[in-house]
């Protein structure tokens, strides 16, 4: 049986300078804002819906990113997403960290400031709620950060953000910077 997918758009917006590594895979609708990163071997793919990717996020390689026909995916601002994470239709807010290989599956809504331990798999239409420390198949909330840890977070965040911007300086006139 055959059908007609609805029309998505398949432009790829970037907000900025982004470093896209020369063997990531970029499809479809995507928009990437400024000072993210995309790392090796990594596919996104938004030929069914959008996938939006805030500013001072970093993919990490070998990551697999994919959207569906009825929803897309949505990763907010300071986002960290390990090596091998793979992402289904689902909702990323800003702040959080995806240990290597986790998985988060269709529906799912990961709230601002977690962390997703490497490995952990998060269920199809599973919520996790702010400042969660998540683990485990399935996944449970083991505790929740605390103000202090949430500014050493937000510190090394900051270290973070002066690293990438000393790279992308240090890059300019490498084509691996693309800027619009």
């Amino acid at each position: 049986m055959l059908f007609r997918l609805p029309k998505q758009p398949n432009r790829i917006i970037i907000n900025g300078e982004v470093w896209i590594a020369p063997t990531a895979v970029i499809i479809g609708g995507i928009k990437i804002d400024n000072q993210s990163r995309i790392g090796y071997n990594s596919v996104l793919r938004g030929d069914l819906n959008q996938i939006s990717i805030g500013c001072l996020t970093s993919i990490d390689d070998e990551c697999y990113i994919e959207t569906g026909i009825n929803s897309g995916v949505t990763i907010g601002n300071g986002v960290k997403i390990g090596y091998n994470v793979t992402l289904n239709c689902c909702l990323i807010q800003d702040g959080v960290f995806i240990g290597d290989g986790a998985i988060v599956q269709k529906g799912a809504c990961i709230e601002e400031d977690s962390i997703i331990k490497p490995g952990t798999i998060i269920y199809e239409g599973q919520h996790i709620p702010a400042r969660a420390i998540v683990e485990g198949s399935p996944a449970s909330v083991s505790r929740y950060l605390t103000n202090e840890e949430i500014s050493q977070k937000q510190k090394y965040w900051h270290n973070l953000e002066n690293r990438l911007l000393n790279y992308y300086e240090a890059t300019k006139n490498k084509d691996q910077v693309m800027a619009l």
